[in-house]
């Protein structure tokens, strides 16, 4: 059984360095844009995709509102995408 320090490797009292640290927030507020620009697509296709499908602009409302609900629905490891096989 390992016990791990409270005050953890680093001499100040963190369990992370600073590198770790900044890497984290790096990736964090990477993946924020990421998951804004993403949306942002899906919005700057909706002249064409109302041409297209005859949608109105409740459905569309409705289309934005479901990707804004599923993509962090996905994040969480048990419960992936529907498409996903079950083993």
């Amino acid at each position: 059984m390992n016990i791990i320090d409270a005050r953890g490797p680093d001499a100040n009292g963190f369990l992370l360095g600073r590198r770790a640290a900044w890497f984290a927030y790096g990736m964090t507020v990477a993946l924020m844009i990421f998951d804004y620009v993403d949306r942002q697509v899906i919005v700057s296709m909706f002249p064409f995709l109302k041409a297209e499908w005859n949608l109105s602009d409740k459905e569309l409302g409705l289309l934005v509102s479901v990707i804004s609900i599923r993509s962090p629905h996905s994040a969480f490891p048990w419960r992936g995408s529907p498409t996903d096989s079950a083993a």
